[in-house]
This record gives C-alpha cells, structure tokens and sequence, in this order.
C-alpha cells in the first residue's frame, strides 16, 4: 500500500517543480514590467511620482508578506 502513495508522490513531483519553478519566475517578470510602466502610469493616472513608487511598496510588502 505504501508503495503506491510513493510512486504517486514520485509522479507528481516534475509538475509540481515546473510550477513552483514558474510561480518564482513570475515575480522578477512583473517587476521587470512594473518598473517599465510607471512613467507611463504617472501620466495616465495624473499622479505623481511618489504616489506611484508607493504602490511599488505596497506591491513589494504584499508580495514579502505571501
């Protein structure tokens, strides 16, 4: 009976690193595109440049505390 849950457990494993692997590549990738758009977000928003670095703090301490 073991032997089953372990072949399982060894099944799942490549998927389950493939997405841990993409959850952790998507964090640099938002940043990347975040940081890109935000001269763009200041004009769209009308607002200024520290209200829009703010949100990047937010985004950072949301993301620190997942």
């Amino acid at each position: 009976m073991s032997e089953g849950r372990a072949h399982d457990r060894d099944a799942i494993r490549p998927g389950l690193t493939l997405l841990l692997g993409a959850l952790i590549a998507i964090a640099p990738l938002a940043m990347d595109i975040y940081l890109a758009s935000m001269p763009s977000m200041t004009r769209a928003l009308s607002a200024t440049t520290a209200q829009v670095q703010a949100t990047l703090s937010v985004y950072m301490a949301g993301w620190g505390l997942a």
